[in-house]
């Protein structure tokens, strides 16, 4: 019979809303770098792997030509 220390993710409840809530509030601002960047928003996906996502998504946004003209903040969510 199972028991709950075979289990590989018992994490509460409370805990997973919190990480939800912590990850939905990084998002935006990741999703508006990225789009005046021209990446396609799908990168914005990378910082949910922990430690290694926001590391590598770092190193392209800095690594990436940044755009030379302003990008009118409400034209982003366009």
């Amino acid at each position: 019979m199972l028991t709950e220390s075979y289990y590989m993710l018992n994490i509460p409840i409370a805990t997973l809303i919190i990480i939800m809530v912590l990850w939905s509030a990084m998002s935006v601002p990741v999703f508006i770098v990225i789009r005046r960047l021209g990446l396609s928003p799908w990168w914005n996906v990378m910082h949910i792997v922990p430690f290694y996502g926001g590391l590598i998504l770092l190193w392209i946004v800095a690594l990436k030509r940044w755009p030379e003209h302003s990008v009118d903040p409400v034209e982003v969510f366009e």
